[in-house]
């Protein structure tokens, strides 16, 4: 049980981790897309490691096999990891509107949000 304790605090960050920093580095506007497809890929591949070391099992082969195979998933995953760019690159890409302007959204003094552009002033961002 200490053990499951110790697990259970060292990863409880991960996930809000691996959210927040996605949605840092989303394009604006795109929000809804991307994090659509964070979650879908997420779920679509959660349940194949497991499902190829419990086919592996089942038919019979070495646990040392099944095990091994994992791997395959690290591997591609080091793989994509090795594509990922800059992260403060990907930010100052996220953070421009289509005229390639800086944009951020800051919470004015009546805590509103607000769309405060480099060449402009703050503009109340309208809701519909």
């Amino acid at each position: 049980y200490g053990f499951a304790a110790v697990w259970g605090v060292c990863l409880s960050w991960l996930h809000p981790a691996h959210a927040s920093l996605y949605c840092t580095i989303i394009p604006r506007g795109q929000e809804s897309e991307l994090m659509g497809i964070y979650i879908f890929s997420g779920q679509v591949l959660a349940w194949l490691p497991p499902l190829l070391f419990s086919f592996l099992n089942e038919i019979g082969a070495s646990m040392s096999i099944g095990m091994a195979s994992l791997n395959l998933f690290f591997a591609g995953g080091f793989l994509f990891l090795l594509m990922i760019g800059n992260y403060d690159e990907a930010v100052a890409f996220s953070s421009q509107d289509e005229n390639n302007n800086m944009v951020w959204t800051p919470i004015d003094d009546e805590g509103s949000p607000t769309t405060t552009t480099a060449r402009g002033g703050a503009q109340p961002i309208l809701l519909t």
